[in-house]
């Protein structure tokens, strides 16, 4: 069902990155099979948690809860934008090959 070159394997959520350890089990594993790897994430967790996971991804699909900054806040949980902008400065720099959408 998935052949090499072909197919890939998408993390999502809740929110994959609360888990870096099964998360790089995973996609070490589905590139050792020649497959691609997506991560679908909200920016969550610390940057020993991305570079637990980064080394071994594809892509990043970057989940924006809401633009509005008061609702961000009540389903995030902290202002808006501040998890994500920090990923995205962190991919940036230290995983510029990653296509982050």
């Amino acid at each position: 069902f998935l052949r090499p070159a072909f197919g890939g394997i998408t993390l999502s959520g809740g929110e994959p990155l609360a888990q870096p350890d099964f998360c790089r089990a995973v996609f070490r594993r589905a590139h050792a099979l020649k497959l691609t790897t997506v991560l679908d994430t909200a920016g969550y967790g610390r940057p020993e948690h991305w570079d637990a996971v980064l080394p071994h991804t594809d892509r990043v699909l970057l989940c924006i809860k809401a633009m509005d900054d008061d609702l961000y806040t009540s389903i995030v949980g902290q202002r808006f934008g501040e998890d994500v902008r920090a990923l995205g400065r962190h991919i940036v720099k230290h995983y510029p090959r990653i296509a982050v959408v």
